[in-house]
Parts: structure tokens; sequence; C-alpha cells
């Protein structure tokens, strides 16, 4: 389904979601999209973490070679 068919699906669910019920569900998407967030700066820590560690083991291979 595309993006836009689901964003239109999850605007008429919410429509229909009675008042009393609207604050539980705008913690739960103000939590779901903290952890989007926080998986994507995970993802960027760890790809600098590694290009750290390989960075640092080309240059003991090149002082080796040198």
């Amino acid at each position: 389904m595309p993006s836009s068919e689901k964003r239109k699906l999850l605007v008429k669910e919410i429509q229909e979601v009675p008042d009393h019920c609207l604050d539980e569900l705008l913690v739960h998407i103000q939590q779901l999209k903290n952890h989007s967030s926080d998986t994507d700066s995970i993802a960027v820590s760890t790809f600098e973490q590694l290009l750290q560690s390989t960075s640092d083991q080309y240059k003991e291979v090149w002082k080796v070679l040198a």
C-alpha cells in the first residue's frame, strides 16, 4: 500500500477515535516518532564508529607497508 493511502487511512481512523482517547493516542504517536529518530541516530552513530574503526585499521596497514 502506498504511503499516500496509508496516510488517508490513518487520518480516517484518527477521526473516528473517541475524544477521551486522543491524549493517549497523541502520546503513542510522539513515542513512535521519537523511537524512529532514536533509531536513526543510533544507525548514524554505529556507522561513524565502524568508519572510524576501518580508518584506524587502514592507518595501521599503511604504517606496516611504509
